[in-house]
């Protein structure tokens, strides 16, 4: 069977009907909810792999940009010039 929706925004890390409309509260098909959360980027695996990064290079958390994304952080190394 087909996953639905739902089921993808929850495997994507996303909160439930994350992709049910768009601009002006215009609803969106399943079809097209499907497509957008197989271009999502999977944004808890992504947190995961970067502190793990940070961890193996024993940085100091006071060299990292902090985004926030709803209830989870994504640490991003900030470049030094």
């Amino acid at each position: 069977r087909r996953l639905l929706p739902i089921e993808l925004e929850r495997l994507n890390g996303f909160p439930d009907d994350w992709t049910k409309f768009i601009a002006k509260n215009e609803p969106v098909s399943d079809v097209r909810r499907a497509f957008f959360m197989g271009n999502a980027l999977v944004i808890g695996l992504i947190a995961k792999v970067g502190k793990v990064i940070a961890k193996e290079l024993n940085v100091e958390r006071k060299r990292f940009i902090v985004l926030h994304m709803k209830d989870r952080t994504l640490y991003v190394l900030r470049t030094s010039n």
